[in-house]
């Protein structure tokens, strides 16, 4: 399918325009497409846009093809700022392709691990000719001069200057005289080379060459010209096009580096070592008198392009591959050889051959076991079962942004603090929507259970958004659970309006929904939360509580924004902490009725000073600064504790942490996560914490969404250590015996 694309400026800005202009196109294609398609793509540029496209969810499967190692060909063309890019967003978008095919097993071999997993389906598959889009050349009389041609856009790495070198250095006879036919960066320093060394008269540049006149070129030439300097971009293997047309054609060649679709012996190439040495001339020569004496050698290196170079053979291979990676479900390995077909133990190929063995020479670098996932890269499991997930809610997303932008809050009947809340929310849509569409998939990921009978709670609803995008993507039974009778009202309403009728309502906390669930016989397979953990009271009283919820399948998926590894997300939560510790507030519009307004200190001394009328002023001031982060009745045992041992056991490791000492509802609760890992194992699930990503793809400020996937990307690049600038973070926990529903 042709992409339209618009004629743009020159220079980087002009190139970053056109890049854009092809991902939309791209994006628009990837949408149309089904399980059973493959987007095919050779070497995208590493621009963030493409890594965006790759992460999104698909139906279709996306290859790509790589035809070289591109740092290194970035350093040698000075191409720092491609340089940049790539180190910033290559990793990510080799990681997120279903498939790599690579041109060399070198270049194969560098791009899968590139891409951190070993078993992601790859196969080599060296660059293929129209053989019969040239003509054999005629053979030339060889009884004076020898004759050479380099058909090429010359740069650095077809080492011509080391030809010249050799040149200078030959002074016998017979002559040898150099053609070259094309134009290219090198050219100028080459002419002025040949005139600082002296040998103008043994080198001819006849600039770019085509049809008829390219034809008579090889006529009259005995050897041909491979690349010579491909070791200068870093490689140790090369599957260089002008080789493929100089067999075809057939002219013997020289070549400076190993190809895998000629053997180490074939007769027609004379390979020359792969250094800065110059070329020995006289090699040379009696490489042309050994395959001149064959009049042959024409035919047999043209049949030779038919049978493993022309387009048709490797178009096969391709597709053979292709269809395998469609129908198998799974890593691959699809024969590529030019002596003995290499094929892989236990692995069905189209058209129902069983591949049994494999060659140790190995040109295609695969594994034929399912590809392994784990926790930590629940996000992006690449299973056929996943990716259909991942295209439904991505639709489902769509939909209910329509529906959502469609609706005059106003005119709703919801409460004020509502308005408000889901009025900030629909600000930014796309980012809200993105991130519930993240965590529903890492609910629902892997499962065995259809997501028509699954049963989701969305704990802490508010909004009610996390509801309504799973009642839009299909969920079978979605429970809403919210502590606020006014948003549970008014969610009810939310839902009516949209044609999204929420199955279960349920107003209170979570001993409400285990209560709920239980009279009802509903086994909950998955509960998710959003910007809620950081307020519960009771932490670990709140996870033990959730036992009761575990049957054959349970997924807690809690995320916070209130992130204590981001110094900066820190810093700015500490602020309020401070503010609600010490300050009282405002009543503006859209204030929640049960949120108290007082400052939590003062909160607190009245508190005190009303249960002990005989403290003193100084010591319900110090009482009530000891006891912050703690409710009323725990406050009251701590006073009572207090007059009659003459101390209080109970501290506040953390700083700034406080909460409402009437509700209980914390102030951004900055936890660690590994007291939280903790909490959950010893109640027997299996934890992973998870970092969190910003989500601006779909925001209209291109320098946003810049600065968003330069962010994620160095996420990703942190490792260990990503929650340092994450947006927020995820515990992700499974019951262990859910894992055994897992697929």
């Amino acid at each position: 399918m042709p992409i339209p694309i618009t004629k743009q400026s020159p220079g980087i800005i002009g190139k970053v325009k056109r890049e854009h202009q092809i991902d939309r196109a791209l994006e628009k294609l990837i949408l149309k497409l089904k399980a059973q398609d493959i987007l095919y793509l050779r070497n995208p540029y590493p621009f963030p846009g493409i890594s965006k496209i790759l992460r999104q969810p698909r139906a279709c499967k996306i290859v790509i093809e790589y035809q070289a190692i591109e740092p290194s060909e970035y350093r040698l063309k000075g191409k720092y700022w491609y340089l940049l890019i790539d180190f910033l967003f290559g990793n990510a978008i080799r990681k997120y392709t279903d498939a790599i095919v690579g041109v060399t097993d070198e270049i194969t071999r560098y791009e899968v691990s590139r891409s951190g997993d070993h078993e992601k389906p790859h196969v080599t598959i060296g660059n293929g000719f129209d053989v019969a889009s040239v003509p054999i050349r005629q053979l030339p009389a060889y009884n004076g001069d020898l004759h050479l041609l380099c058909v090429a856009n010359v740069n650095r790495w077809h080492g011509l200057d080391r030809l010249f070198q050799g040149l200078a250095a030959y002074n016998e006879t017979p002559k040898v005289i150099l053609h070259i036919a094309g134009d290219g960066a090198e050219l100028p320093h080459l002419q002025k080379l040949a005139g600082d060394i002296g040998i103008t008269d043994r080198v001819v540049f006849h600039g770019f060459t085509t049809g008829k006149a390219l034809d008579a070129l090889f006529d009259q030439c005995h050897i041909a010209v491979g690349s010579l300097g491909i070791h200068r971009i870093g490689l140790k293997e090369a599957s260089i096009l002008k080789a493929r047309e100089y067999c075809a054609r057939g002219i013997p060649f020289i070549y400076g580096i190993p190809d895998p679709d000629f053997p180490a012996d074939f007769p027609y190439i004379l390979h020359l070592p792969t250094d800065e040495s110059p070329i020995n001339i006289e090699q040379i020569l009696t490489f042309a008198q050994e395959v001149c004496a064959d009049p042959d050698h024409l035919q047999k290196m043209r049949h030779y392009a038919e049978e493993h170079l022309d387009w048709s053979v490797k178009v096969e291979k391709l597709k053979n591959f292709l269809e395998t990676l469609v129908e198998e479900g799974q890593d691959v390995i699809i024969p590529e050889s030019n002596t003995a077909p290499l094929t892989v133990k236990g692995l069905k190929a189209p058209g129902g051959t069983i591949l049994s063995s494999v060659d140790q020479s190995g040109t295609v670098l695969g594994s034929s076991k399912k590809r392994k996932t784990s926790m930590q890269n629940t996000k992006f499991i690449r299973s056929q079962g996943d990716n259909e997930l991942a295209q439904e809610i991505f639709l489902a997303k769509d939909r209910l942004h329509e529906k959502l932008l469609a609706l005059d809050i106003g005119f709703l009947g919801i409460k004020e603090y509502n308005q408000r809340y889901l009025g900030n929310k629909l600000k930014n849509i796309d980012s809200q929507l993105d991130l519930y569409g993240y965590l529903l998939r890492l609910c629902l990921s892997n499962s065995s259970l259809p997501i028509q009978q699954a049963v989701f709670v969305d704990y802490g609803g508010g909004s009610g958004i996390l509801s309504l995008l799973a009642k839009e993507l299909g969920i079978g039974n979605v429970i809403y659970v919210d502590i606020y009778d006014g948003s549970c009202n008014d969610v009810k309403t939310l839902s009516n309006i949209l044609g999204l009728p929420l199955d279960h309502i349920i107003c209170g906390d979570v001993e409400d929904l285990i209560s709920f669930v239980q009279d009802n016989s509903i086994t909950v397979n998955s509960i998710a939360s959003y910007d809620v953990l950081e307020h519960i009271y009771d932490v670990e009283g709140h996870f033990k509580k959730l036992a009761f919820l575990q049957k054959d399948y349970f997924r807690i998926v809690y995320a916070s924004g209130a992130n204590a590894k981001n110094p900066r997300i820190a810093r700015n939560l500490q602020k309020q902490q401070m503010r609600a510790e010490h300050k009282n507030r405002e009543t503006v519009w859209g204030h929640k009725e049960r949120d108290s307004l007082r400052a939590y200190y003062d909160m607190r001394k009245d508190i005190i000073a009303s249960h002990a009328l005989e403290l003193d002023s100084n010591e319900i001031d110090r009482i009530a600064r000891v006891t912050r982060g703690l409710m009323a009745a725990d406050i009251i045992a701590c006073v009572d504790e207090y007059l009659h041992q003459g101390y209080i056991s109970y501290s506040n490791s953390h700083p700034t942490n406080t909460c409402d000492p009437y509700t209980g509802n914390w102030c951004e609760h900055l936890m660690e996560t590994q007291w939280l890992e903790d909490i959950l194992k010893e109640s027997g699930y299996s934890v992973e914490i998870m970092n969190g990503y910003y989500h601006c793809s779909q925001s209209p400020s291109l320098p946003k969404r810049f600065i968003c996937f330069i962010l994620n990307n160095l996420i990703y690049l942190l490792g260990k250590h990503r929650l340092f600038i994450a947006p927020y973070f995820i515990v992700f926990a499974e019951h262990k015996a859910a894992s055994l529903a897992s697929g």
